[in-house]
């Protein structure tokens, strides 16, 4: 992810941005009054990321603020055969007997 702010106070700008409670620094300008920083949210689950600019005026801007969440887990996937689990691959019906096959999805991250 690129953060990025443009100002037009060239000199003596503060950037602020941060995950949650943890301070993303090293925003660099360039071209002047363009500030940029490529930051890499490596940890699973909901980031909240926000960013304000400060000029030598002491003059804040208003924060901006964008969520996301990065899902690392795989879902896990239930499937019974006539209501027991199904431990092989393959599964042997005696001529006429009915196949009822259900599953269940589960992820750790669905809710966000």
């Amino acid at each position: 992810m690129t953060l990025s702010a443009v100002d037009y106070q060239i000199d003596d700008t503060c950037i602020t941005a941060a995950d949650g409670t943890e301070s993303i620094s090293g925003f660099t300008e360039s071209p002047a009054g363009t500030w940029k920083k490529t930051y890499t949210a490596e940890t699973e689950g909901e980031h909240n990321i926000s960013i304000s600019a400060t000029d030598k005026g002491n003059l804040q801007s208003h924060t901006k603020e964008v969520s996301f969440v990065i899902d690392k887990t795989a879902p896990l996937l239930d499937v019974k055969l006539n209501e027991s689990n199904v431990t092989a691959e393959k599964v042997m019906l005696k001529d006429g007997e009915n196949a009822v096959i259900s599953f269940t999805v589960t992820d750790s991250n669905e809710d966000t």
